[in-house]
């Protein structure tokens, strides 16, 4: 159960993302870090605005197994949950729990919410047996895992199971129906311009500014949404790059992008140690911009230059 619940933290979407953008398909790869962005943004907001306990946190009998989740504020609670299904959760426990500040707080799930979403969406995107199998079976695994690791009620599965729906529902009227996703991925250049999808993307991240500001350390996300936003309109106004190529270009432009932004967040982490890790939200903010510009801009534009991508070139529209 812990294997299967490391496939819903950042480090397994870093690599399979990539995997995605750099070896499979580029643009399909940016719908879903979009979808996993606004997913887990939402969900976070959702965390700090209800500021809902986990199961360990009302009761002192639940094993904590996650092993990775932060675990360091204890209660002195036992028993102290929901007496019946549909009942809610003692005043004094919420009251309690809400005078602590910096918990990690459960309703709803995120790895659920994104489970939902991101799987979802790859089954709408790639159409293939194989990958709906493994998509569903990672929606129904990876939400059983965090009830079974105690790091979550079922009401909070469901809650993001729910989020992980509508989510997904609307990525399919805006870009994963055919009519939206047909025309978008055959086209070797976007217009910019004052245009609503340019819009989108570089100001949608302002969006989660005001919730992720009990911590500087959340900008990771606003902050990553504007890098990656503003690499793919560059891309878009220059010529995406056209997934191709031998094996050994394949993982060679990985390999780039996978260093860069290793190399550029050990610089920063290294930066920050030695000068002090600054409590703002907007360096914080301008860190993350810079390492989502690094990843997608510089890398594809790298791998470019080494002759591993090429541009895309203009293509008839397939009928559908």
């Amino acid at each position: 159960m812990r294997l299967i619940t490391s496939l819903g933290y950042l480090e397994f979407f870093m690599v399979f993302l990539t995997v995605i953008l750099f070896v499979i398909d580029f643009k399909k790869g940016f719908i879903l870090l979009m979808i996993l962005f606004w997913t887990a943004g939402i969900t976070l907001f959702l965390k700090e605005h209800f500021h809902l306990p986990r199961p360990f946190h009302v009761d002192n009998r639940v094993q904590f197994l996650d092993g990775k989740l932060r675990n360091d504020t204890a209660f002195d609670f036992s028993e102290m949950g929901a007496k019946a299904f549909w009942e809610l959760l003692p005043v004094e426990v919420l009251d309690e729990v809400r005078k602590t500040k910096a918990i990690a707080y459960g309703f709803p799930s995120g790895h659920t919410s994104i489970a939902v979403a991101l799987w979802g969406a790859l089954i709408l995107l790639f159409r293939k047996k194989w990958v709906a199998m493994i998509s569903i079976a990672m929606m129904l695994l990876i939400p059983f895992s965090r009830m079974y690791l105690g790091v979550h009620f079922i009401a909070d599965v469901l809650g993001g199971y729910a989020i992980g729906a509508i989510v997904l529902f609307l990525s399919w009227l805006i870009i994963l129906r055919d009519k939206e996703l047909q025309p978008y991925l055959q086209k070797a250049r976007l217009p910019l311009g004052f245009r609503w999808r340019t819009v989108f993307l570089l100001l949608s991240p302002f969006v989660f500014i005001y919730p992720m500001t009990l911590s500087p350390a959340m900008m990771q996300l606003p902050g990553s949404m504007f890098g990656y936003g503003l690499s793919f309109c560059l891309l878009a106004y220059k010529g995406f790059p056209e997934i191709g190529g031998s094996w050994g270009q394949k993982i060679g432009r990985m390999l780039v992008a996978i260093l860069l932004y290793l190399g550029i967040n050990f610089a920063f982490n290294q930066g920050m140690s030695y000068i002090g890790r600054p409590d703002s939200m907007i360096i914080n903010f301008l860190r993350f911009t810079i390492e989502g510009f690094i990843f997608l801009w510089v890398a594809v534009e790298l791998n470019m230059k080494f002759g591993w991508f090429e541009r895309m070139q203009k293509r008839h529209l397939r009928s559908v």
